[in-house]
């Protein structure tokens, strides 16, 4: 019922006519972002102010000029109901500060969002369970002339009554096959006193036959210090763009689980992901999927996701 609930909901937001004589052809939704449009400029305002505070902090030259750059806020609920589960909700956001006088290599993040190799935002199974601490770092993003780029950065993340300190180093290369073919090979270190030393390997190749299609191959592969097992992660995915408010991502995958010498197959999924932007800076999600698990003895599941995000700020 509340699957049906929020698809009403998002019907009436998008078709339903306004009232008002005085203004014509124009939905519910689109007068509430109109009459939004100026909060939402005056924090994207406030994040190049605190932006360039920082910045001025960090080079010592205290300057009255307010540079422009990229800093923005992201923030994205997610809500899922699976077959014979109960509705699962996950809500995040990340806070990123650019700092252009320092030459764009120093960023401040604050989030609860975990940072991974993947750049396309794929879905693991069940990962709307996970709900990740609040973390606020510093990054120092630089390249080792032409051979990669690489990334270090230090933080906390914290609960209400527990901080715990982190430090982390990624490097990531990307090569060409051919000019159709690329691919990018990336390596990621986090090593905190809580969740001890993890690391994820990851290997991509993709191909774009024109504008509208791309395919990718990605695999990760994810060590846990803390936990008994490693797992690998392994997908196909096609991009597509519909147009320049609608794009489809068709993705098959499966992860493995490494333990004791034993390789298991942990789970398979495969699903359609449609994203509508209503407009540049506000979107919507619905990913249809299907799952099969081995703890339910690989029979298959259905479930449906909604995204709804927006971005403050420029990205």
């Amino acid at each position: 019922m509340r699957i049906l609930f929020l698809i009403l909901l998002l019907q009436v937001f998008l078709f339903s006519d306004n009232k008002d004589p005085n203004i014509k052809d124009i939905t519910l939704l689109e007068m509430i972002l109109q009459k939004s449009e100026f909060s939402r400029e005056h924090l994207s305002e406030r994040l190049i102010y605190y932006a360039t505070d920082i910045d001025n902090f960090l080079v010592n030259e205290p300057r009255d000029t307010i540079l422009e750059n990229t800093s923005y806020i992201h923030i994205q609920f997610g809500t899922e109901k699976g077959q014979d589960d109960k509705i699962k909700n996950l809500a995040t956001f990340k806070i990123r500060l650019d700092l252009p006088r320092v030459k764009n290599k120093y960023r401040l993040e604050l989030g609860n969002k975990e940072e991974t190799n993947d750049k396309s935002s794929d879905i693991r199974a069940n990962d709307i369970k996970r709900k990740d601490d609040v973390q606020l770092g510093l990054s120092y993003i630089d390249s080792l002339k032409n051979y990669f780029n690489y990334s270090l950065g230090g933080g906390v993340k914290f609960k209400l009554n527990e901080i715990d300190p982190y430090v982390k180093a990624n490097a990531n290369k990307d090569f060409s096959y051919s000019s159709d073919w690329k691919g990018v090979i990336s390596q990621n270190f986090y090593l905190s006193n809580k969740r001890n030393l993890e690391s994820r390997s990851s290997y991509e190749v993709s191909k774009v036959f024109n504008k509208n299609f791309k395919f990718s191959n990605f695999n990760e592969y994810i060590w846990k210090q803390k936990e008994e097992d490693d797992n690998f992660y392994n997908s196909l995915r096609l991009f597509q763009n519909l147009s320049k408010k609608d794009f489809l991502s068709y993705i098959i995958s499966t992860t493995t689980d490494f333990n004791n010498s034993i390789l298991k197959t942990r789970n398979y999924q495969t699903y359609v992901s449609y994203r509508h932007y209503v407009k540049k800076w506000l979107y919507y999600d619905v990913i249809p999927r299907y799952i099969w698990q081995r703890d339910k003895d690989f029979d298959p599941k259905y479930a449906i996701r909604f995204n709804f995000g927006m971005f403050i700020g420029k990205k």
